[in-house]
């Protein structure tokens, strides 16, 4: 199993090169009349997989990964590609909605007004991203300079929780090496925040001490 900060580390590295792709691109003006064809459905085919599979490893919705997957299998501009992922989104999420909505899952007051905000924020995202995408290369700049601020604030994340864990292993191991019994003297609390395998890897480099 992968633990988290490994999850949260690979995850950023993925959004970096997405980022990368995007930035290599951003000259491209793109085909507004673009349609579907026998020789982009393979493309598209193979993209949406490679989506799946990575929305599904890192638990996330993919939405940033289908931006960027749609341009390169088409060549359709940023604001077509944007459009299209928004509504494959929302398919995807309605249907992921209604099964929790029958479930009996849903906080619909909570859900509301998040809901509420995310329609003014999305109107005011979407007349933005009209004016930039006259401009040539401009949305896609934005969006690319966005994923780098994720990705490095993820492996941030992703670094000091590595450290926490670190020093939780090292104190763990200096209070066996003085002789101090690590039933009484290590805390469960410490232990409890360690990822299970690497909870696991701790106890074993104590007992062979």
């Amino acid at each position: 199993a992968v633990n988290g900060e490994t999850l949260l580390a690979l995850f950023a590295m993925l959004m970096l090169v997405v980022g990368v792709m995007m930035l290599r691109g951003r000259g491209t003006e793109g085909d507004p009349t673009v349609q579907l064809t026998a020789g982009n459905a393979p493309k598209l085919i193979g993209t949406g997989a490679a989506t799946g599979i990575l929305s599904g490893f890192f638990g996330i919705g993919g939405g940033f990964l289908i931006v960027p997957s749609l341009m390169w299998s088409t060549r359709m501009p940023i604001y077509s590609a944007i459009g299209s992922s928004l509504v494959g989104v929302t398919a995807f999420g309605l249907t992921t909605a209604l099964n929790y909505a029958v479930s009996g899952w849903v906080d619909w007051l909570l859900a509301g007004v998040f809901v509420a905000g995310g329609v003014v924020g999305g109107l005011g995202g979407a007349r933005l991203a009209k004016v930039l995408s006259d401009r040539r290369g401009a949305l896609t700049t934005v969006f690319a300079a966005l994923i780098f601020v994720v990705a490095i604030y993820m492996l941030y994340r992703s670094a000091a929780a590595a450290g926490r864990t670190r020093g939780v292993v090292a104190r763990c191991i200096r209070s066996r090496q003085r002789g101090i019994d690590r039933g009484a003297q290590v805390s469960s609390a410490r232990w409890a925040s360690l990822p299970p395998a690497m909870t696991v890897r701790a106890r074993r480099n104590i007992s062979s001490r």
